[in-house]
């Protein structure tokens, strides 16, 4: 099976469904071009799209068991919190 793929403007293209779903792809999936083969073009998808996105939701969870973290808070509760916070804070003022 064959078809044409038409280069768009940006250099954007588009996958005709049979191959998208023959190959997995849903929308919002990320590819990276791997390598090129003569006039071929090979394709793989990106498992992770943003590694430290991972690295930072890991850090945030372990932030959140070594008790780093306030609240609850309802909106006022929290205006009221951040205002004592800052009253108790130490300000020096360089010269």
């Amino acid at each position: 099976m064959t078809t044409s793929i038409k280069i768009q403007k940006n250099y954007q293209i588009q996958f005709p469904q049979v191959f998208a779903k023959k190959a997995g792809l849903k929308i919002g999936d990320f590819l990276t071009a791997t390598k090129v083969v003569g006039r071929k073009l090979v394709f793989e998808m990106v498992p992770n799209v943003n590694p430290n996105l991972d690295k930072g939701i890991l850090q945030g969870l372990a932030d959140l068991k070594q008790g780093h973290a306030y609240g609850p808070f309802s909106a006022s509760q929290a205006v009221k919190f951040l205002g004592k916070k800052l009253k108790d804070r130490k300000f020096s003022v360089k010269k």
